[in-house]
């Protein structure tokens, strides 16, 4: 009797609901595949680490990627995209439809940048690089990071620091990229290039792969002549041989890196430091750079020669002597003579920047 009495009005409500259901479920499709904008323009977006997607799509809205914010929580909701979202900066175009937008966020491979460490770059020089390019806040943070204990020992390297370490080369770097992640990314490089032969050889000559290390990294700063490696390799091993004392500045003034104003003054010289080879006879307690291959093989394998000095010439490579009168003479010469080094060497350079600063 009640279905008879009001059957004409729950068929209508019925149909209304189906056609609200249907209407839904049409517009939802239409949204899915609908983009928010007809241009193609790209752009990148910085998906933060540990976001909530409710959060996200708030980010994804504010870019005008997506229009309606309740309907793309209900599509993140149905493909479990919650704990599928890539972190990082990904780069979407302002025509993707919001199924698509979905799927770079799912799927998307975050923009990498081209991290570039040259040969002979320190610690203190790759945290200027990556803060350079806005991939960390503060160049200390890899700088502590190189020096964090646990992450040595994890990485089984015998020193006080990832110094030496880290090899140099060009890498591909997301912006979030944790930092021990780096790390661990560059000493994994250095270890395909210290390779089992290297130590080998180390052995045989009577060093250690960090005394080697050491070596390369003051060798690679010594030099900007690639064809003198192995001869400045010979003068440092001569002067170990003979127990002189290295007296190389690039040591000293990695001992003084952090107050260090580009001047190396005479008082510099005589301060001790367990980088000053000025001060101390052998080589300092650690590398003080992260040198390249061809710099490890110049260390373990010397050119033959007697030659126990050596005096840049100002234009990259050097004068090598065996006689202590006749480095005085290329001293003189080289450097010495304003005429030789006016505009080369870093006493000039040292002026004129300290002009320029006054001015």
């Amino acid at each position: 009797m009640f279905w008879q009495r009001y059957r004409g009005l729950i068929v209508f409500w019925l149909v209304i609901a189906v056609l609200a259901v249907l209407y839904y479920f049409t517009s939802f499709v239409v949204f899915v595949y609908s983009p928010a904008s007809s241009s193609r323009d790209a752009l990148v977006v910085d998906i933060p680490q540990g976001a909530s997607f409710r959060k996200i799509t708030s980010l994804l809205h504010a870019n005008k990627l997506v229009k309606d914010k309740t309907r793309f929580l209900i599509l993140g909701k149905l493909r479990g995209a919650g704990s599928k979202i890539q972190a990082g900066e990904l780069e979407f175009r302002r025509n993707m439809t919001p199924g698509q937008v979905l799927d770079k966020l799912m799927y998307g491979v975050p923009v990498s940048y081209a991290f570039v460490v040259p040969e002979g770059a320190n610690i203190y020089q790759i945290g200027d690089i990556l803060y350079s390019m806005e991939l960390i806040k503060d160049p200390q943070d890899f700088v502590n990071m190189a020096k964090n204990r646990v992450l040595i020992d994890e990485l089984g390297v015998k020193a006080k620091s990832m110094e030496g370490y880290l090899f140099p080369d060009t890498y591909n770097i997301r912006k979030i990229k944790d930092l021990k992640d780096i790390i661990r990314m560059m000493h994994k490089k250095y270890r395909e290039v210290f390779t089992p032969d290297m130590e080998r050889r180390a052995h045989k000559m009577g060093m250690s792969e960090h005394e080697v290390v050491t070596l390369a990294s003051i060798i690679e700063k010594e030099t900007g002549a690639p064809e003198e490696r192995r001869m400045i390799s010979s003068v440092f091993h001569n002067r170990l041989r003979k127990g002189m004392p290295l007296q190389s500045d690039p040591t000293t003034i990695y001992g003084l890196w952090q107050t260090y104003d580009g001047n190396l003054t005479r008082d510099k010289l005589q301060g001790y430091t367990p980088y000053n080879t000025y001060k101390i006879h052998g080589l300092p307690v650690g590398p003080i750079s992260n040198p390249g291959r061809d710099a490890i093989i110049a260390a373990l394998y010397p050119e033959a020669s007697d030659y126990i000095f050596f005096v840049s010439k100002n234009d990259g490579t050097h004068t090598f002597t065996v006689e202590y009168k006749d480095h005085l003479k290329a001293v003189n010469k080289f450097q010495m003579d304003p005429k030789q080094r006016a505009g080369k060497s870093w006493r000039d350079l040292n002026k004129r920047r300290s002009s320029e600063a006054v001015n």
